[in-house]
C-alpha cells in the first residue's frame, strides 16, 4: 500500500482548512429556539423548541419550508420530515435537525409567538450597531437633584433617596 507523498499532503491541507472556513456556526436562543445553526458550504441546524404549526396534517410536493425542498410532511407539532435536493430535515416533537449542501438550505420550522412575562421588557430584534455607544438611560425625576442645587446635577449621577 502506498503512502501519500508529503507534497500531496502540503497541497491538501490548505484546501481542507479553506473548506472548513466557509461554514459559520452560531449558538443563539434570543430570536429563535435554542440550538445550533451552521451557514455556509454546509447548512444545517439542531434546534430545541415546539414549532408553531397549526394545521393537523400538511403535505407539500416540490415545495416546503426550506429553499430547495422537494417534499415536506408535517403532522401538527409531533413530526416533520422535509427532503431537499441535497439534504434532509427531520423534526420529532420539540427537536428539529436538518443538514443540506449547496442546493438545499434547511430552515427552522415556524415558531409560535413568544409570550411576554408581566413587567418584562420586550427583547429587541437587533442590538446596537457595532461600535455604537450604548443608549443612555434616563433616571426618574425624583432620583436626581435639581440643577440649581450644588452637588450632582440632572445630567450627572442620580442622588440616592435613602436616609
Amino acid at each position: 500500500m502506498s503512502r501519500p507523498s508529503p507534497r500531496a499532503l502540503a497541497w491538501s491541507l490548505p484546501l481542507l482548512v479553506s473548506l472548513s472556513a466557509c461554514t459559520v456556526i452560531e449558538l443563539d436562543s434570543r430570536h429563535a429556539p435554542a440550538g445550533v445553526e451552521a451557514d455556509g458550504l454546509i447548512d444545517g441546524h439542531v434546534a430545541f423548541g415546539w414549532n408553531g404549526e397549526t394545521q393537523p396534517l400538511r403535505i407539500e410536493l416540490f415545495e416546503g419550508s426550506s429553499h430547495g425542498a422537494v417534499f415536506e410532511l408535517v403532522i401538527w407539532k409531533l413530526f416533520r420530515f422535509e427532503l431537499g435536493l441535497a439534504g434532509v430535515d427531520v423534526g420529532l416533537g420539540p427537536v428539529d435537525a436538518g443538514v443540506g449542501v449547496l442546493l438545499y438550505d434547511p430552515a427552522l420550522p415556524p415558531q409560535p409567538p413568544r409570550k411576554q412575562k408581566k413587567g418584562s421588557k420586550p427583547v429587541p430584534e437587533t442590538g446596537p450597531a457595532p461600535g455604537a455607544a450604548p443608549a443612555a438611560e434616563t433616571a426618574p425625576a425624583e432620583a436626581t437633584a435639581p440643577a440649581s442645587e450644588p452637588g450632582p446635577t440632572a445630567a450627572s449621577e442620580p442622588v440616592s433617596s435613602r436616609g
